[in-house]
């Protein structure tokens, strides 16, 4: 009777197994694009986590500076197109985007680290966070380094396969504003890490 009702399970497992297998195949990050002056062709580099839940890209160009002798490298941007591939299902996912980075700005120099986040097709929340500011308080004398983690939450709904490759958009910009040509200071990042931190389905 043991036997028999192994035997008589066997189809159902079969069955079972690779149902189970889609529904609990994961998002993952598959490749990174990146466009404006912080980011351009040749001057960054990226690494793709084995498992696609997380992708750094270190930068060599990100910086910017103000000094009495020029402010023409006041400001720059970087935008970064993420693909990440859903399963075909509703997957809920959290997403965390964390900058790494350098500023030293004298008294008189403030500095703006702006972000903003999108995904499409789908619903973002928390796409426009805060502002951080490098003022001298902070900043001034040696410098010092910076971290900045932007946390967001979205919701994609995938009917079919060729609908699985989903963009999220990761914008950023630094600029430095000197209240006289006689300040000085500069701003880099260094590196931005985009991670998966949580999914479930919807």
């Amino acid at each position: 009777m043991r036997l028999l009702n192994y035997v008589t399970l066997l189809p159902a497992v079969a069955w079972a197994s690779p149902l189970a297998a889609r529904q609990t195949t994961p998002a993952q990050i598959v490749s990174v694009s990146a466009s404006g002056p912080g980011c351009a062709a040749g001057t960054f580099t990226t690494d793709l986590a084995p498992d696609g839940q997380a992708i750094t890209v270190g930068f060599d160009a990100y910086d910017t500076s103000v000094n009495p002798s020029s402010s023409a490298n006041r400001e720059k941007f970087c935008d970064l197109t993420v693909t990440i591939r859903f399963p075909v299902a509703c997957t809920a996912i959290g997403l965390a985007t964390t900058y790494h980075g350098f500023a030293q700005v004298d008294s008189g120099v403030t500095g703006r680290f702006s972000s903003s986040y999108s995904i499409s097709p789908g619903i973002l929340s928390g796409g426009n966070p805060p502002t951080t500011l490098f003022t001298s308080a902070q900043y001034g004398g040696d410098g010092a380094v910076f971290t900045k983690q932007d946390v967001t939450s979205g919701v994609v709904a995938v009917q079919s396969a060729n609908q699985r490759n989903v963009s999220f958009v990761v914008r950023s910009r630094v600029a430095l504003i000197a209240a006289t040509s006689a300040n000085s200071g500069l701003a880099e990042v260094e590196d931005a890490t985009i991670a998966i931190t949580q999914q479930r389905k919807c």
